[in-house]
């Protein structure tokens, strides 16, 4: 790979600004659109008892209306300038953010501070959202492949705030009331716990400009999050018997956090596994086998921990098969390692993500507010790719031994087949 495709200088500035909000900006120059984020760094993890699930229930909110626009309002400001709305909330994070042409920046600014600082939460509207959320978490106990995800957060974190699903309860839901959710809006929601990040052809003067005019969140360093650890490693299984017509697997277990510097080889090894169509797991079980349509491999890193997964569907009378290969390509790691033909395939593999990323003004604005949030400092692509260049294959096998030895490994099983094999 050319190393001059990610070594150039990157024009990235970070300032404090006077209330303590952290504003991070990327001059892309030749680029029509900016993207801006408003990232929040409260998640569902934050959440207390009786608030299960507030943090999303508020990402809906403050779409129904603002204290100088209807829920109309807002979807026609964006609609009218051509421009994307989106939001998402995580265990960690919840996120608000627009993409438009570069002119319309501060018409972007304007309607994202009006729903982070001026939700109305009108009773009425949230009785009716009430509704929708809880259909909502309804609709996971019908898709399989989403289900199992929560069902193993559960069995991996086992009681800590990480092992609550981010769509909450549906008696906690129903029980919200605009009170109450004013009252986490303030708590959370204030500039200490703020980053805005913004990635387009605007100067940072331009940009910090914008920000300083729109945006007056509520002041103050806002709660400190729970510092419990999450639980060690152990090898835990959990049967749930559904009458589908596939059997859902996930084995995995805890994993790394976000700033630990065995990040990337964790990565690298989730990728090598199972992250592509060339990886192990893919190539054994689907290609070799034809056990599986769906299968893959994750990591998934949260402040101070974080997952590493591997999912498939597979027809019940076939689930032992599928197991035993899959614990097969775990020892063969943890025993040989990857050649280092095979590491070196799935380092290009990431080093091309990254810079294929580049393209996008979104994901550029994605990783400046992550590696803030995450590192507190902008990591440019070059530190990135660094990292990535210096796992070798003794790391892998050193992770493989550590992350996939069966002893450790939580298996959360649903559907018809309550046989478990190998496990």
């Amino acid at each position: 790979m050319n190393r001059a495709l990610f070594t150039r200088a990157e024009d990235i500035q970070r300032v404090r600004l006077a209330d303590g909000t952290i504003l991070v900006s990327q001059v892309v120059p030749d680029a029509l659109s900016v993207s801006v984020g408003f990232w929040v760094k409260s998640g569902s993890r934050d959440e207390g008892p009786g608030q299960h699930g507030i943090t999303h229930f508020l990402e809906h909110m403050v779409f129904k209306g603002t204290e100088t626009r209807s829920a109309l309002d807002i979807a026609l400001a964006m609609d009218r300038v051509g421009g994307q709305l989106d939001a998402f909330t995580t265990k960690e994070i919840t996120c608000f953010s627009a993409r438009v042409l570069a002119e319309y920046f501060d018409p972007a600014l304007d309607l994202l501070a009006d729903l982070l600082t001026r939700p109305v939460l009108a009773p009425a509207m949230v009785e009716l959202e009430k509704g929708v959320v809880v259909e909502e978490i309804q609709s996971v106990l019908d898709d399989p492949d989403d289900w199992i995800h929560d069902l193993a957060s559960a069995e991996v974190f086992d009681g800590h705030p990480l092992a609550r699903p981010i769509l909450g309860e549906a008696d906690a839901v129903r029980a919200f009331t605009p009170e109450s959710l004013r009252a986490y809006l303030r708590e959370h929601y204030t500039s200490g716990k703020l980053v805005v990040a913004v990635a387009g052809p605007l100067p940072h003067a331009r940009v910090q400009e914008g920000i300083a005019a729109a945006l007056a969140p509520p002041s103050g360093p806002g709660p400190e999050r729970a510092g419990a650890a999450p639980p060690p490693a152990a090898r835990r299984l959990r049967v749930v018997e559904k009458d589908l017509q596939q059997q859902h697997l996930w084995l995995g277990r805890r994993g790394l956090g976000a700033a630990d510097p065995d990040r990337y080889g964790l990565l690298l090894l989730g990728t090598l596994l199972g992250g592509s169509m060339s990886s192990r797991l893919f190539q054994a079980i689907r290609e070799e086998a034809g056990l599986a349509y769906s299968v893959y491999s994750f990591s998934d890193f949260a402040s101070d921990t974080g997952l590493l997964g591997t999912y498939m569907a597979v027809s019940p009378r076939r689930t032992e098969e599928a197991l035993r290969r899959t614990l097969d390509e775990f020892v063969a790691l943890i025993a040989k390692g990857p050649t280092s033909e095979e590491l070196e395939d799935t380092k290009m593999q990431l080093k091309g993500n990254m810079l294929l990323a580049m393209e996008s003004v979104t994901a550029r604005m994605n990783r400046l507010a992550r590696t803030e949030i995450n590192e507190g400092r902008h990591v440019g692509v070059d530190e990135l790719v660094a990292r990535v260049e210096r796992v070798g294959v003794d790391d892998i096998r050193r992770l493989a031994a550590e992350y996939l030895d069966p002893e450790r490994l939580v298996l959360v099983s649903l559907g018809p087949a309550p046989q478990t094999g190998p496990f």
